[in-house]
């Protein structure tokens, strides 16, 4: 019988290779031009973030990136989208701290072995690890369909509030950013809220 050597590590630099392995693990999944190197780099210069790999036999075949924000980051972020956080409460002066789980991606052909849910598990333990007593996965819907949802529902998160397509700038900054959206003149992703853990804290 063959023994796997399974690690699950912070990636601390992003050489070539790392950084191919994991555009290629984004690229089968919805984001396809989405996950670069301008995309990882964010999350290996700020301290309050970090991007966590899976790997057998030294092969990388799934990753995770997640951060801390607060209130005005949540809200320069989802900037066209503030009257919604509004209605939640949420304001610049909030004393909101979110571990936010925004990316976990799977090597297409290592799918449904429990390894992204393993990864996000390690993810949250690493965001508590750091402080954090409520953690925020935004949650992309793609016709009406959650893929991530059943995976959420196994980890107790509750659903918080929908955005109604929140990467519409992006689509319109560039038109190929979203493979589904294809030859539709309309964004047609939209992305679910849920939290887990003490609730939001606000002012």
């Amino acid at each position: 019988m063959k023994i796997l050597m399974i690690k699950i590590k912070t990636v601390k630099k992003l050489d070539k290779q790392t950084l191919q392995y994991l555009m290629k693990i984004g690229a089968d999944g919805f984001a396809r031009t989405y996950i670069d190197k301008a995309y990882l780099l964010p999350y290996m210069e700020d301290t309050n973030s970090f991007i966590l790999i899976y790997e057998e036999d030294e092969k990388i075949l799934a990753f995770s990136a997640c951060s801390i924000w607060n209130s005005q980051e949540l809200l320069a972020y989802y900037s066209e989208h503030i009257e919604i956080f509004k209605e939640h409460n949420i304001t610049e002066e909030s004393s909101l701290k979110l571990g936010m789980i925004k990316t976990i991606a799977v090597d297409i052909d290592f799918r449904k072995k429990g390894i992204g849910k393993k990864l996000f598990e390690e993810s949250e333990k690493k965001l508590i690890d750091m402080g954090i007593e409520t953690l925020c996965v935004p949650a992309w819907i793609y016709n009406s369909f959650t893929p991530m949802g059943r995976i959420l529902h196994q980890l107790n998160y509750k659903f918080w509030f929908q955005l109604k397509q929140p990467w519409l700038y992006a689509c319109k900054d560039n038109i190929n950013f979203c493979p589904h959206r294809k030859d539709n003149l309309e964004c047609i992703c939209d992305s679910d809220f849920y939290i887990k853990g003490k609730p939001c804290k606000q002012n």
